[in-house]
């Protein structure tokens, strides 16, 4: 999904509708499944987006859906949360509103900060100003973090609050009558106990994350992903890098282009993105104008 939206935006630039990423995804070859499922199913049903996500329409709205799809957004808004925000507005509401929708917006707040910040409690802190205070998504955000304050050195501590208040799942119909939780809140708050009990540490990040549960693959994708933004390409543990070299110039199942390919299209579109909001981008440098989004 990430790849479909950065190739709309090669072809059709950074002002490419939202019909445009809609309909690319409806069309695809690929299998999809909970809120990307039904938000396909209306798309070729008539319903357009962004009534496709609308909960009156989906009822997998608060899904996990486009929180795991949102990395692209801030990768191509260094430093720019309006921006990454206003990327979000568009597509995100193609098959999530609400508290799905929410966790879309966060973690591509967090990746664009990633860029601008070293300190991650800062990042997961200022991330959160894109969300509604009063929105039951961010509430369960603070309290992770003022878990983690109380109790810095346990992150099961953390992980059983959530677990308490936060992980009774009423809206995706596959997790009604199961243990089974595919709702962004709860997953969101996996994230950030991987992010806040990591301590900058890759692999401590990725093992916490995944071991809250839930989707636990795509939850430590996540905080990998802002992190490794965070510490840069570099840093990252040559274990891991030694296995993504071998599959970066594979394309990807289901398309054309690959890993490769998908750094040079994100990293065009970030320089653009960068240059049209009051940065520069020079021979000798690029220089971003950081543009929080106000509480």
């Amino acid at each position: 999904m990430d790849l479909t939206f950065v190739q709309v935006f090669e072809k059709h630039g950074l002002k490419a509708p939202t019909d445009s990423f809609a309909n690319a995804f409806a069309y695809a070859s690929y299998p999809l499944w909970h809120a990307n499922q039904a938000a396909r199913y209306n798309l070729l049903n008539g319903i357009k987006a962004p009534a496709s996500g609308h909960w009156m329409n989906n009822p997998h709205a608060d899904d996990i859906d486009f929180q795991i799809e949102a990395d692209f957004a801030g990768l191509m808004a260094p430093g720019m949360t309006q921006v990454s925000s206003a990327v979000c507005d568009s597509i995100g509401h193609i098959m999530n509103y609400g508290d799905g929708w929410y966790g879309g917006v966060y973690v591509a707040a967090m990746y664009s900060l990633a860029f601008v910040s070293d300190d991650i409690q800062w990042i997961v802190k200022e991330g959160l100003k894109t969300i509604p205070a009063q929105s039951k998504y961010r509430q369960c955000m603070e309290a992770v973090i003022a878990a983690h304050k109380k109790y810095p050195d346990d992150w099961k501590r953390a992980w059983f609050e959530v677990e308490r208040n936060w992980s009774e799942d009423l809206y995706c119909p596959d997790g009604v009558h199961t243990p089974f939780n595919i709702d962004a809140t709860v997953n969101s708050a996996y994230i950030l106990i991987g992010l806040l009990y990591g301590n900058g540490d890759f692999t401590r990040t990725m093992d916490i994350s995944m071991r809250c549960g839930q989707d636990a693959d795509c939850n430590p994708a996540s905080a990998a992903g802002i992190l490794g933004t965070m510490i840069g390409y570099s840093k990252i543990p040559e274990k891991y890098l030694e296995a993504l070299r071998i599959v970066e110039d594979r394309n990807f199942v289901y398309t054309t282009a690959s890993l490769n390919d998908l750094y040079r299209m994100s990293f065009d579109q970030a320089l653009a993105v960068i240059k049209e909001n009051r940065g520069t981008v020079t021979a000798e440098g690029v220089t971003i104008a950081y543009l929080p989004r106000a509480p």
